[in-house]
């Protein structure tokens, strides 16, 4: 519209124009070639105009400035047969509470466990209605015979994922998680700030997952809560390792696994899901009881590098009838 503007000024309809301050139009001057031939422009300029106000008009909206002057929006995101649609946890229309609507290519839904599922992840753990579990479950853990442990480097979704690779002739390399007769091997280590899981209704700054994998591909993840300190003797030594490398996009760090969570400590266990799409359910959770300690600054830089609120925390889902069960030191 600004553009149509400059263009009618210098046309001559204007008694003064910012390009031609000093041209003058006066009715009562005889028309001259060069006259009639801009006033013909002009009427040709404006009949355009009318034209594709008209067009405007009936295509249902109105022209505007940002018609001439502005770009046209970016279409919507188009998917492709077998592409998952994009999800996160900042933006409302991709966020936790809507994952389990997101649409797939051809119009069906991408992640309906997100939405639909009964065995959801993270949970809030009550300590006064989790049931005592009975008989002994033995270690919660089993390190690998070897530490520290090489785990690679990457990011995804913002964080900083610390992989291990078992493998098949020597699976127990990365450590271990029994249940039953089925042995889950180490496989990655991430964390959420702040924690997914909850105590009591409280959230915690931080929280790790050492994440499990069975020859099947069932999943198990030990959860380990961190609490703040101002003090860096305090913290646990190899989540202080693992948070100065935050921002790495490769290589790798050696980590004592061992000594990130206490191996004598109770835990809650319950089964859950995945706490991001597709939020796959009938994973073995385990929660330690003992919570760990991460410098504060440490916290705020991990949230810097996630992008601050709000963080990377799916909301605590329904129990829906399941049982928490608590396992004390002494039934190790």
């Amino acid at each position: 519209a600004a553009r149509m503007f400059k263009i009618l000024s210098r046309d001559g309809r204007r008694s003064q124009s910012r390009e031609h301050p000093s041209t003058q139009y006066t009715p009562a001057d005889p028309p001259s070639a060069d006259n009639r031939s801009r006033t013909w422009c002009a009427a040709a300029i404006a009949a355009l105009v009318l034209l594709a106000l008209v067009a405007s008009a009936a295509a249902g909206r109105t022209l505007s400035g940002s018609d001439c002057d502005d770009p046209p929006a970016a279409p919507a995101t188009v998917l492709t047969p077998g592409e998952n649609p994009a999800w996160n946890y900042a933006d409302p229309a991709i966020g936790p509470l809507k994952w389990g609507t997101l649409k797939m290519y051809d119009g069906s839904v991408a992640y309906p466990l997100c939405e639909t599922g009964r065995k959801q992840s993270p949970i809030d753990v009550s300590s006064s209605t989790a049931a005592s579990a009975s008989g002994s479950l033995g270690v919660i853990e089993t390190p690998p015979a070897s530490l520290p442990l090489p785990l690679k480097i990457k990011q995804s979704h913002g964080t900083p994922y610390f992989d291990c690779q078992p493998t098949v002739a020597n699976a127990a390399a990365c450590g271990s998680l029994v249940e039953g007769n089925v042995t889950y091997v180490l496989v990655r280590i991430h964390f959420h700030a702040p924690s997914e899981n909850t105590r009591d209704g409280h959230a915690f700054p931080v929280e790790m997952h050492m994440v499990h994998q069975a020859a099947n591909g069932a999943l198990a993840v030990l959860g380990v809560l961190f609490e703040n300190t101002a003090n860096a003797t305090d913290a646990n030594p190899e989540m202080s390792k693992m948070m100065d490398r935050m921002t790495s996009t490769s290589g790798s760090i050696d980590v004592d696994t061992s000594r990130l969570f206490d191996s004598g400590s109770g835990f809650w266990r319950w089964s859950g899901s995945l706490t991001t799409p597709p939020c796959s359910e009938d994973v073995l959770w385990s929660l330690s009881k003992t919570v760990q300690k991460i410098t504060a600054a440490h916290t705020e830089a991990f949230k810097t590098h996630l992008g601050s609120y709000p963080g990377t925390a799916r909301p605590t889902q329904p129990l829906y009838g399941r049982t928490v069960q608590v396992y004390q030191p002494d039934d190790l």
